[in-house]
């Protein structure tokens, strides 16, 4: 695989922004994929990623090579060790699977979004058996190509990392996004980091009853119904819905 120091550089940068920030998740591997698709070396020889799964090594960041289907084609070192500890992920039958059945609907909807036109990428919480809390981040890997044959496949990059939470930065990310009061935001930021609403009017000094109106009125800005919609929309920074759709 013939790679110039420049490109694996600015690769290398994209990841290290990533790994602190997991909303540019989505830039970071947009530029794996590309210095991949430039590359002269054939990915089903799985030469292609081995930089990048290395990379992704050192950052003690999980990464997955799938198809559309979840058939898993390669993994890191790092996957590796977290398969063989940690009962919430599991690769069965070749494929990538999750102790808890509606993150496998999550995931295969996930997969599709990634491997299907308009090939886009999808961000959402998995609770390890360790209760630790990860983000599954699946995204394209090989971009649309009309000379690829009808029964092949596309992949996608499936990493899990740990998220880096910062408060402010969620409250200030989802204030802009969704036009929250400087109070509602602070509520969702907190509900994210695992604050329960009764925690949260103790930290506040309002009465819980004013935080369940804050989390209702949240819902109406947000789109969503449920809290755990919600950290999932606070964690990928992205809307779960179009604004033609509200």
């Amino acid at each position: 695989m013939q790679i110039n120091l420049e490109e694996f550089t600015t690769v290398t940068a994209a990841i290290h922004a990533a790994a602190v920030y997991p909303e540019r998740w989505p830039e970071a591997l947009s530029a794996v994929a590309h210095l991949v698709d430039s590359s002269e070396a054939d990915p089903s020889e799985g030469r292609g990623w081995q930089n990048i799964l290395a990379s992704l090594d050192r950052l003690g960041v999980k990464a997955f090579i799938v198809n559309g289907n979840g058939a898993v084609h390669q993994l890191n070192r790092c996957a590796q060790d977290f398969l063989a500890g940690d009962e919430s992920v599991s690769v069965a039958n070749s494929r990538l699977r999750f102790s808890d059945p509606t993150l496998n609907a999550t995931l295969e909807g996930a997969l599709r979004r990634a491997t299907r036109a308009p090939r886009r990428s999808s961000l959402f919480p998995l609770r390890s058996a360790k209760n630790e809390v990860n983000e599954v981040n699946v995204s394209p890997l090989d971009p649309a190509d009309d000379g690829v044959s009808p029964g092949s496949l596309a992949l996608a990059l499936v990493v899990i990392a740990r998220p880096r939470p910062d408060g402010d930065r969620i409250a200030r990310r989802v204030r802009r996004l969704y036009g929250l009061t400087e109070a509602e935001a602070r509520v969702v930021a907190a509900l994210t980091l695992g604050e329960t609403v009764e925690q949260i009017s103790v930290a506040h000094g309002v009465r819980v009853s004013t935080v369940r109106a804050q989390v209702r009125s949240i819902f109406e800005k947000t789109g969503v119904h449920r809290q755990t919609d919600l950290v999932r929309l606070a964690l990928s920074g992205t809307p779960l819905f179009t604004r033609a759709d509200r």
